[in-house]
């Protein structure tokens, strides 16, 4: 059972003392879930509510929860509720699954928490911790078949690299085929995470992260109405139906992450922190829509249309902070002072198209969408943010946050 958390704020602090309902759900819970999304880590959470309707395994699920009510998705490079390390993780349910094996816990702060973190949802927000170095050798190897043709294989390995063990490492990777209930659709992950720390001194510690993500599924738009919720004549619609084309549609995910914490203790009192995270995601994300009722003379057609979108984002997030630990009279006390600040870059472009109607009862594949030649909708998005936040005994949570935000935005 977790008994500390740093999330609610910034400190490593027990739970009891903090001033806030914090839900930690551990390694050992989400094995034994077998969760492989945030959707199913989060399925015994209080306060926590599937948009996806359960948390299925869908690579475009995984980041879409409504946390006391509040989405916690929201723009890419806006008020966004994901975290990793601490750090703003602008991760949302069009950029891709998250693969919860890569992480030693993740972490549930409910309620507004823009006081040390600014821009937020205020339902909450969302902290990934990663798996850390070992002090002891760790050999760990996973297989696993299930449904859908599913296969999995899972390696996680770690130690230290010298012999005083001032420099440790871990590789956690993951590689998965699977088919999904939908035919023709997909669920293959490609993932692999690299830390080191290094213990340069007694009072230093530099730690050095890696990321590399890969996954391919498509979108399952839905059926229609008649066949499904309504009668149709000619019976019900098959519920592995997929109503787009098998060599369209598509959501292939690259993300990419690189980042560096660096702590330095200079006494008992004070110690210092500077977190670094770059990151770099494009998706690319095709798929067909269709009508919402059967055509009135055979109940059996439905229209088609067709949409590509390609979203990219670059950007880098840093957090400093001083934080102190001093006595007055019986009392101890935390204090802390830090610097946050986020700059981004997110381009969109989106092509539309048409298609033949589909046969929902006997549909018949191979039909190519014509897509429009030029670019039917670009967004480019640049994003800055500075932020300065400071917070005075854990007991009383006397803090403030002052943030100056800019942002650009061009649409066509």
């Amino acid at each position: 059972m977790a008994r500390r958390s740093a999330t609610a704020t910034k400190t490593d602090t027990p739970l009891i003392e903090t001033p806030q309902s914090v839900s930690v759900v551990s390694r050992e819970q989400m094995e034994a879930q077998g969760a492989d999304t945030l959707d199913q880590a989060f399925r015994y959470t209080a306060g926590v509510v599937s948009q996806s309707g359960g948390g299925g395994n869908s690579g475009t699920a995984g980041t879409s929860l409504l946390m006391r009510g509040f989405n916690s998705g929201g723009w890419s490079s806006g008020g966004g509720s994901l975290y990793l390390d601490g750090r703003k993780y602008p991760i949302n349910s069009i950029t891709g699954v998250q693969e919860p094996f890569l992480y030693e816990r993740v972490e549930l702060l409910k309620g507004p928490a823009s006081i040390l973190y600014g821009q937020a949802s205020p339902g909450g927000i969302i902290n990934l911790v990663s798996k850390r170095p070992t002090s002891e050798p760790l050999r760990q190897v996973g297989l696993q078949m299930g449904s859908w043709n599913r296969q999995r294989a899972t390696v996680d390995v770690g130690g230290p690299v010298t012999e005083d063990g001032s420099v440790s490492y871990r590789i956690t990777g993951l590689v998965q085929d699977s088919d999904t209930m939908i035919t023709k659709i997909p669920d293959d992950r490609r993932t692999l995470s690299t830390v080191v720390d290094w213990n340069a001194t007694d009072h230093t510690t530099l730690t050095l992260l890696a990321t590399l993500h890969e996954s391919e599924t498509a979108y399952d738009y839905g059926k229609p109405f008649d066949g499904t919720v309504l009668p149709n004549p000619n019976g019900q619609i098959a519920r592995d139906l997929l109503v787009g084309e098998p060599d369209f549609d598509a959501m292939e995910v690259s993300r990419n992450t690189l980042g560096y914490r660096l702590e330095h203790r200079f006494n008992d009192i004070w110690t210092i922190k500077h977190n670094l995270l770059w990151y770099d995601t494009e998706t690319d994300w095709s798929y067909h829509w269709i009508s919402n009722r059967t055509d009135d003379a055979t109940r059996r057609i439905v229209n088609r249309g067709a949409q590509r979108r390609l979203d990219e984002e670059t950007g880098v997030t840093i957090d400093n902070h001083l934080q102190a630990r001093w006595n007055h009279g019986r009392f101890q006390h935390t204090s802390l002072v830090g610097v946050d600040y986020r700059s981004s870059e997110f381009q969109q472009r989106v092509w539309v198209g048409t298609n033949q109607p589909l046969d929902v009862f006997n549909p018949q594949y191979g039909n190519q969408p014509t897509m429009s030649d030029a670019v039917s909708r670009t967004s480019r998005v640049d994003y800055s943010h500075l932020g300065i936040y400071a917070r005075i005994k854990p007991s009383s949570m006397i803090a403030g946050y002052f943030c100056w935000v800019v942002a650009g935005m061009m649409s066509t």
